[in-house]
């Protein structure tokens, strides 16, 4: 059997993009007058997709209300589209190993 590529999940895997993802969560809670959240709770809302990243970290009396969740979710989007690359860097090693994978062809 002959590998034609690998695919890669790119946060959390390939690269450490915690620290954007909390700060612009952050951003958008805090300007909408709700807590920021701490690493580990922005961590256990994180899997599900971003939609789901978003309603999870804003509070419980919001989580269920759908024109809320939705302007909230493309607020999120267009503080991260800002900060996505602030501090999010490749894990040690990932260069390296995705460069082997390549010249490996």
């Amino acid at each position: 059997m002959s590998i034609k590529g690998f695919i890669f999940d790119l946060d959390g895997t390939l690269a450490d993009t915690i620290g954007d993802l909390r700060y612009s969560m952050n951003q958008m809670l805090t300007n909408n007058g709700h807590p920021a959240l701490t690493r580990q709770q922005i961590l256990s809302h994180i899997n599900g997709g971003a939609y789901e990243f978003v309603r999870r970290s804003l509070p419980e009396a919001y989580q269920h209300d759908p024109d809320y969740d939705a302007a909230r979710y493309e607020e999120y989007n267009k503080i991260y589209a800002a900060h996505y690359k602030d501090s999010t860097e490749a894990f040690p090693g990932i260069p390296e190993t995705v460069a082997a994978l390549k010249a490996a062809g």
